[in-house]
């Protein structure tokens, strides 16, 4: 006997893998904001140390698009760099540069993104003046 395949309708629909990162991204967002202020504080607290202790380096490469970045070789730990590219992208708005979408995080008069590379395989941090388009 042959079997049949399953009628879509009882499996329901398909998620979306852009609606389903768009949710993974409002659910850990969500569990941050849950978390208690003291705690919250604590981690934008440490989250702005890292920041403004790094070493940033001009851009030189790239003069249509003026901004610094900061090489995870410079810094501390391969950990202290690893958390801050998680908390930027965890933390951070969706905003759109030359057709792509990057998570910025504002903070101490700047904004901060990545290259949307897997954090393992992430190496800069970049930052601009929060009016400047990334």
């Amino acid at each position: 006997m042959k079997r049949q395949a399953p009628q879509p309708d009882l499996l329901g629909p398909r998620p979306s893998r852009v609606t389903s990162a768009a949710q993974r991204r409002a659910d850990a967002r969500a569990a941050f904001d849950a978390l208690p202020e003291v705690v919250r504080n604590a981690t934008w607290a440490h989250l702005d140390h890292l920041l403004i202790d790094a070493r940033w380096v001009f851009a030189k490469t790239m003069p249509d698009n003026p901004h610094a970045y900061t090489h995870s070789r410079t810094w501390p730990s391969r950990a202290a760099f690893s958390w801050t590219v998680e908390m930027i992208r965890l933390l951070g708005e969706r905003e759109k540069y030359a057709g792509r979408y990057y998570t910025v995080l504002v903070r101490n008069g700047f904004k901060h993104w990545t290259m949307n590379w897997p954090t393992a395989m992430t190496i800069l941090i970049n930052r601009k003046p929060p009016g400047d388009v990334c």
